[in-house]
This record gives C-alpha cells, structure tokens and sequence, in this order.
C-alpha cells in the first residue's frame, strides 16, 4: 500500500521510470513517438541518451550535435557554444527534428525503427529528461 503526508493509504498500484547509475530502467519501446530534452552546463563532447544501437544523442568533437534513431541520422547546423538546452523529438511519422534553446535547428524524415525494451543510458540523469511523446513546438 502506500501512505501520503497525511497518513492516508491506498493499495493503488503505479509505474515509473526507476534510474541508477545514469541508467533509466524501462527505456523506450516499440516504433512511437518520443523526446530528450538535455540541459547543458559546458560544451565538453560526450553521450547525453543512448539505447543499445538504436537510438543516441550526443555532443561531437567538433560541438555539433548529433541525433541517430536507426539509420536515420541528424547533425545540428550549429554548435553546442551558448547552447543551454537540446530537444531531440522523434515524431510519431518517423520525422526527426533537433532543437537548440528552443529554436527548431534541422530535422529530417527518418525510416521506421522498432525499438527494443533495452534500458536507456542517460549522461546525467538530473540533466537529461526523456518523455515517451513527441514535445510540441510550445513544450519545447
């Protein structure tokens, strides 16, 4: 069961994302719609979300931005400089976009990719957020 502040209990049963180590148990499935949405503190190269071979999202050597679902890859136009925020947003048609402090930088039609039940790899789990929906161009 559980008990709220108020010492009031319920045998409700809930699901959620449990995450340790930077690992979000329970990652992305299936071929639906989806976002990560990171919040940077420097432009250092390294690996914001990853699952398995499928999906990754990440800082390059050279401070683009790289977003790969399948073989479907996405390179930001701009660098990470001055950039406090990435949205990648995997939209239920397949289409790709990449976002940076909020303004939409690319995207692309990507093709139809079913994603296994591995669990998801998260650079900074306070830092990086992953939603099991496409962001709208408001939620971004």
């Amino acid at each position: 069961s559980v008990k709220d502040i108020m010492s009031n209990t319920s045998d409700i049963t809930a699901e959620f994302d449990y995450c340790e180590n930077n690992v979000v148990i329970y990652g992305l499935r299936g071929n639906t719609d989806f976002s990560v949405k990171a919040t940077l503190e420097d432009e250092n190269p390294c690996v914001l979300m990853k699952q398995g071979g499928e999906i990754i999202l990440e800082i390059l050597n050279n401070g683009y931005v790289r977003f790969r679902v399948g073989l479907s890859e996405l390179i930001s136009r701009k660098t990470v400089k001055d950039v406090v925020q990435i949205t990648a947003v995997r939209e239920r048609n397949g289409v790709l976009k990449l976002y940076l402090n909020g303004v939409l930088d690319s995207g692309i039609k990507s093709e139809n990719v079913n994603f296994a039940s591995e669990n998801a790899y998260c650079y900074d789990s306070g830092k990086v957020k992953i939603y099991n929906k496409a962001l709208s161009f408001d939620e971004v």
